[in-house]
């Protein structure tokens, strides 16, 4: 074993490379890496972008988004099996996360954005318009829950 160290150790000043060894950052066996321009943090482009800069579209979207999470949750129930499992719990928590997580995105990537690039009262309008937008609609929601039209 002592002479495995003594090789290590015998060569600890040459390391190959010579006082001018060509040895540039940004380099990888002598190829030049450069960065490229990245798009939004999705890499879904424009599509992604005009969606969330109106107010409407995501308003719309957070509620047809609870819509499918109802029915998934209301047809879920009938079709799957009733066990006392503790995957039902883990199924509901990790529905309850993404959850947060598109609700998030839909109300507040955009106007994050518009935030931190300076742009603080259009940030400011956006959520509030989009909030609007999805009262709106949970209200109309409210109204056609109540009336006894779906019973």
């Amino acid at each position: 074993m002592g002479w495995i160290v003594s090789i290590i150790v015998r060569g600890r000043d040459d390391f190959g490379i010579g006082k001018d060894g060509n040895v540039k950052l940004g380099r990888f066996l002598g190829l030049c890496i450069e960065p490229q321009k990245r798009g939004d943090f999705l890499h879904i482009g424009s599509i992604l972008y005009s969606v969330t800069k109106n107010p409407v579209i995501n308003g719309i979207s957070a509620s047809a988004y609870i819509l499918l999470v109802a029915l998934v949750m209301n047809y879920g129930t009938q079709m799957a099996p009733h066990s006392k499992s503790f995957i039902v719990p883990v199924a509901v928590l990790s529905m309850f996360t993404l959850s947060a997580a598109v609700m998030g995105f839909l109300f507040g990537y955009q106007p994050a954005q518009l935030y931190f690039s300076g742009d603080k009262k259009q940030a400011v309008k956006l959520f509030l318009q989009t909030v609007a937008v999805f009262a709106v609609l949970t209200a109309l929601a409210m109204v056609l829950a109540f009336s006894g039209i779906f019973s």
